[in-house]
C-alpha cells in the first residue's frame, strides 16, 4: 500500500492510534534527499552482495540465509530503518523494527532468486506471451470473473483459476484463518502475467499492482523501502508447470501452509501437485499454493487460458 493512501484505510480510532506513534524528529527536504540517496547505495550495495552470493549458493533455502544476511547486514539494516521512521514519520516499535528488517532480506533473497531462475532458465520478456487482464466485471456473488485476452497461435482450450483474496484487492479489515487480523487498502491486483512455454514446460510471472502489510505502520516502512529499492510499488511470483506431468514448480513463493495476514511471508520454493486452481495471495506478500489457506476469506477469481498439452486434471 503506498504511503499516501494509507489514511484512507484508517478507522479514526486508528488513526489517532498512529498519529501518536508518529514522534520522529522532523527534516528539512534536502536533508530527507540527501538522507535517501544515502540509503539507497546502502540498499543497493547489499542487494548487490546478496544476490550474488544467492546465484553462487542457494535455492529453496532462504529461511538459513535470512539469518546469516540479518546478522551480517544489521547495522545497515538499521541505518535502513531509521531513515524509513524518519521518511515516512512513523514511529516502529523494537519488534515492528526487527519484522522490517527481515521483510527486507526476505525481499532481496526472493527476488534474487527469481532473476536467477529466470536465467539459468533463458527467460526474457522478449520471448515471453503477455497475457492483459482486463475488462473487469461486476461482482457475481462471491465471485468477481476477470475475463482475459491472450493473443497465441493454437487454440486454448482450457484454463488456470487464480483466486485472489478479496482484500487484497478491494481492500479491509478483519481476521485471516489463524486469527491474524489485518488492515489493508487493496489496490494489489493481479493485473498482468507474462508466459513462457518450451518442449518441457511452462512458465508464468504473476504481476501485481502493489502489496499491503497487514500492519499499517510496516506496511508504510516496507513501502517505502521497495520503491527506494526498485523504483515500483509491484510484487512478483513465479512458477512452472510441467508438461505431461503433475507438478508445480513454485520459485520462492510458497507459503507452505501460512496465512494471509502472518507478519511475515515465507518466500518458500517448492514443487506441488498439479491442479488447475492457483491461490494467488495465500499471504499478503503474494506466497502461494494450489491449495486454500484462508477458506475464511472471501475470493476473487481470474480465469487465465494455458495452452494444450498441459495436465488438465
Amino acid at each position: 500500500m503506498k504511503p499516501e493512501k494509507i489514511i484512507r484505510a484508517l478507522t479514526p480510532l486508528l488513526v489517532i492510534a498512529l498519529l501518536t506513534a508518529m514522534a520522529v524528529p522532523a527534516v528539512s527536504a534536502e536533508e530527507k534527499t540527501s538522507n535517501n540517496i544515502y540509503v539507497i547505495n546502502l540498499i543497493q550495495n547489499m542487494k548487490f552482495e546478496i544476490s550474488n552470493d544467492i546465484f553462487d549458493n542457494i535455492e529453496g533455502n532462504q529461511g538459513l540465509y535470512t539469518n546469516v544476511y540479518l546478522n551480517s547486514y544489521d547495522e545497515t539494516l538499521d541505518n535502513i530503518v531509521n531513515q524509513a521512521m524518519l521518511s515516512t514519520k512513523v514511529k516502529l516499535s523494537p519488534e515492528e523494527q526487527k519484522t522490517l528488517k527481515k521483510l527486507i532480506i526476505d525481499n532481496i533473497i526472493s527476488n534474487a532468486e527469481i532473476e536467477k531462475y529466470k536465467e539459468d532458465k533463458g527467460l526474457n520478456y522478449d520471448s515471453a506471451t503477455f497475457v492483459n487482464l482486463e475488462d473487469i466485471a461486476e461482482d457475481e456473488g462471491e465471485l468477481t470473473k476477470y475475463p482475459v485476452t491472450i493473443r497465441s497461435e493454437n487454440g486454448d482450450i482450457h484454463t488456470i483459476d487464480f483466486y485472489q483474496c478479496n482484500v487484497d484487492i478491494n481492500g479491509g479489515s478483519g481476521y485471516d484463518i489463524y486469527g491474524n487480523g489485518y488492515t489493508v487498502n487493496g489496490d494489489n491486483d493481479l493485473y498482468k502475467i507474462h508466459f513462457w512455454e518450451n518442449s518441457q514446460e511452462f512458465t508464468y510471472q504473476l504481476w501485481y499492482q502493489d502489496e499491503d502489510h497487514p500492519n499499517i505502520a510496516l506496511d508504510a516502512t516496507y513501502d517505502w523501502y521497495r520503491y527506494l529499492s526498485g523504483g515500483t510499488y509491484e510484487d512478483v511470483a513465479l512458477f512452472t508447470i510441467q508438461r505431461n506431468d503433475d507438478t508445480v514448480h513454485l520459485i520462492s513463493c510458497y507459503n507452505n501452509g501460512v496465512s494471509y495476514a502472518a507478519l511475515t511471508g515465507i518466500h518458500a520454493t517448492a514443487d506441488r501437485t498439479w491442479t488447475s486452481n492457483i491461490y494467488v495471495s495465500n499471504i499478503w506478500n503474494h506466497d502461494i499454493d494450489v491449495y486454500d489457506v484462508n477458506t475464511n476469506m472471501v475470493k476473487c477469481l481470474m480465469d487465465v487460458p494455458y495452452y494444450l498439452n498441459m495436465p488438465t486434471s
